[in-house]
């Protein structure tokens, strides 16, 4: 489930390009009904997804599965240490 949906809650767009970056910030400043209306979202869907009671359960789940997988000898990109 994607957070932000451009021209709902947000607007996307490709960072390497200033005219659509540009264009953005010229709608965020001006649409006030877009503004107000991606402000209801993102309280609601913070609430929702961020709610102690739902985030926990997920937290305990993932680290059951990482337990259940077994953890490598040595995590990827790590130096060895020194003696």
């Amino acid at each position: 489930d994607e957070w932000v949906r451009s021209g709902e809650n947000g607007l996307l767009v490709h960072p390497e390009s200033p005219e659509e970056v540009a264009a953005a910030l010229r709608r965020a400043l001006t649409d006030d009904a877009l503004v107000d209306r991606a402000a209801e979202t993102n309280a609601r869907l913070t609430a929702e997804r961020l709610d102690k009671s739902v985030i926990g359960p997920k937290a305990v789940e993932m680290y059951l599965k990482m337990v259940a997988q077994g953890r490598p000898s040595k995590p990827h990109g790590a130096a060895r240490a020194r003696s």
